[in-house]
Order: C-alpha cells, then sequence, then structure tokens
C-alpha cells in the first residue's frame, strides 16, 4: 500500500514536466517570430555607410591641401593660376617702367628745351686799363710801365633771359714770350672772387682787377703805337672764367675769357682760342 505524501509526489510530478515542456515550446515560438533586416536594406544601409566615410576622407584630404599647399604638385591648376598671376605683373611692371622712363625723358627733354629758353647767359666786355704815370711827370702817362702792377676793369654782361648767380670768379694778369701755353696759367688757381651775387638780365657789372706783382718789362717789349713798325717781343693777356647758375640752380655754365693787348689799337681784343674764350 502506497504512502499518501509519496503518491501526491508522483501525482504532482506529471503536471510539472508538462509545465516545462509548455515553456520550452513557447520560447522556441517566440524565437521562430522575431524580426529579421532585408537583404536589400542591408547592402543599402552599408553602401551608405561607405559612400559617408568616403565623403569623410575627401574632405579630410581636402582641409589637408588647404593646410598643406606646399604639397600640391606644381601643375595644379591654382599653381598654374598664381604663376599666370605673377608672369603677368611683371610685364605690367616691366610695361609700366618703361613708360615712366619714356615720361621722365621727355620731361628732362621739356626742362632743358625750357631752360635753354629762359636760361641767364653771362659775357665779358670791354677790357680797360687804366694808365700808369711815369716818374717824368704828369704828361707822361703808359698804359703800362715797368715795375708797376697791371690794374684795370671790365664788365660782365648777362643777355641771357633769367637772372644769374654768380658762384666763383677768376681773373689774372699774364704776360710772356710768345703764343698762348698749353695749359691756361689759372688751371691750378682757385677763384679770387672779383664778382659774386647776381646779375640780373640785361645788367651789367664793373669788375675791378689788380696782377698779383708787378710789370717786369717795359712799354717797348709790348709795343706800342708810339714807336710805328717795332713789333713786340712779349705778350700780355687778361684771363679767366666766371661758374654761375641760374635762379632755380637747374642749371650751371661756366664762362671763359681771354683780351690779348693789340699795340696797334691800344686796346684789348678776344683772343682767338676756344680753349681759352668761350661762353656757354
Amino acid at each position: 500500500m502506497l504512502n499518501p505524501a509519496k503518491a501526491a509526489l508522483n501525482k504532482a510530478r506529471p503536471n510539472q514536466h508538462q509545465k516545462s515542456a509548455e515553456e520550452n515550446a513557447q520560447g522556441t515560438h517566440q524565437r521562430e517570430i522575431e524580426p529579421t533586416v532585408p537583404l536589400g536594406v542591408h547592402q543599402a544601409t552599408e553602401a551608405a555607410l561607405l559612400e559617408a566615410l568616403r565623403t569623410i576622407r575627401g574632405q579630410e584630404e581636402t582641409a589637408a591641401k588647404q593646410n598643406h599647399p606646399q604639397y600640391e604638385p606644381f601643375t595644379a591648376p591654382s599653381n598654374m593660376i598664381s604663376l599666370g598671376l605673377l608672369i603677368a605683373a611683371v610685364i605690367y611692371s616691366l610695361f609700366a617702367w618703361r613708360q615712366w622712363a619714356a615720361i621722365k625723358e621727355q620731361a628732362l627733354i621739356a626742362n632743358k628745351t625750357l631752360l635753354l629758353q629762359v636760361r641767364p647767359k653771362l659775357i665779358v666786355r670791354n677790357v680797360v686799363i687804366e694808365p700808369a704815370i711815369s716818374e717824368g711827370g704828369p704828361n707822361q702817362t703808359f698804359i703800362f710801365l715797368k715795375n708797376y702792377p697791371v690794374a684795370g676793369q671790365f664788365y660782365v654782361a648777362n643777355i641771357g633771359s633769367s637772372a644769374a648767380r654768380v658762384s666763383e670768379c677768376f681773373c689774372v694778369v699774364h704776360w710772356q714770350q710768345g703764343p698762348l701755353p698749353m695749359h691756361p696759367p689759372y688751371e691750378a688757381l682757385g677763384t679770387n672772387t672779383p664778382i659774386t651775387g647776381w646779375v640780373k638780365n640785361a645788367e651789367q657789372r664793373t669788375v675791378p682787377f689788380t696782377s698779383d706783382k708787378s710789370l717786369d718789362i717795359s712799354h717797348a717789349e709790348l709795343g706800342s703805337i708810339d714807336f710805328p713798325g717795332l713789333e713786340p717781343k712779349w705778350h700780355i693777356w687778361v684771363m679767366g672764367w666766371i661758374t654761375y647758375s641760374d635762379q632755380f640752380g637747374s642749371g650751371y655754365w661756366r664762362t671763359t675769357f681771354c683780351r690779348r693787348y693789340d699795340h696797334r689799337t691800344n686796346r684789348f681784343v678776344i683772343e682767338d682760342d676756344p680753349d681759352y674764350e668761350h661762353a656757354e
């Protein structure tokens, strides 16, 4: 005869096994009905993801090129455009420089032309010697007298169209036998400024001068109208130069003068020698 407790336990076990079987069947049914992603949708999603990755990669490469342009090849479009702009700028600069040089040259020519039209021009006129009084009395006067300095004056005239500013001037009395020397006697000498300052146009200034030593030859050796037929053995000159500019300081000129005593006319005449006598 079975124990009542054991009989109840056996009765309960079949129910427990049945319950477990039902739960396993329900779990299997739930796993079978879980939703799945279609293959086409999965492939499309994967392609979109790859395209997004490519786009991000392209953007990173573009940013890297912008941050490091030195890594671009020489034939890159941006480099070629920059090179073209540089060449155009150089050509334009050369063209502008040539135009500026041509304009500057034309301006210089115009200024020189205007300067030549309105410039001052100084010349020397009328060299005069003050007669020396001999020891024989007031009636015995000579233009030149031995052992006396040669003194006189000349005139500086402005025949130009504007005022002249004299910056340097030199005058010397020179005598010697024979013609003028190859080198002017005043070549190594500085200015003794017998005249300075302004000389207006159409104005004439008187310039005095005195020889730096006494005459050591006689009047007869220079020739004189008082001694017909006597040819001179010596010649005497009054010579020098004048440097001047215009009122604007835009031009500088030099006038040299050389006047020789002519015993036949008893006057000083222009020496026909462009190295000694010329006016710029």
